[in-house]
């Protein structure tokens, strides 16, 4: 496991504060949703951080040809992409 020292806007601790979370479980518990990671948030949160990953775009800058949201999630993922109102990027294969 690889340890990460990053400081955190105020805002995002004070949120957490108001729901008496800490911003490290917060944080540990989107990497264990978006990685499928044992002790997971439930499917809809996989699915929904991998949709905040895809639409930052950080595989597709990247060049990284996988797709983040597996082929089987596609239709979910749109349909979910579609009720927040937001497009998902478009990749052009090769």
């Amino acid at each position: 496991m690889t340890i990460v020292q990053t400081p955190i806007p105020d805002e995002f601790a004070k949120m957490c504060q108001r729901h008496n979370v800490t911003p490290e479980r917060v944080i540990q518990q989107f990497i264990r949703d978006l990685c499928h990671l044992e002790g997971t948030s439930g499917s809809d949160e996989r699915l929904y951080a991998q949709l905040y990953y895809e639409r930052c775009g950080y595989a597709f800058s990247a060049g990284v040809d996988d797709d983040i949201v597996p082929a089987r999630l596609n239709e979910p993922a749109d349909t979910l992409a579609a009720m927040a109102g937001i497009p998902r990027p478009v990749r052009k294969r090769k």
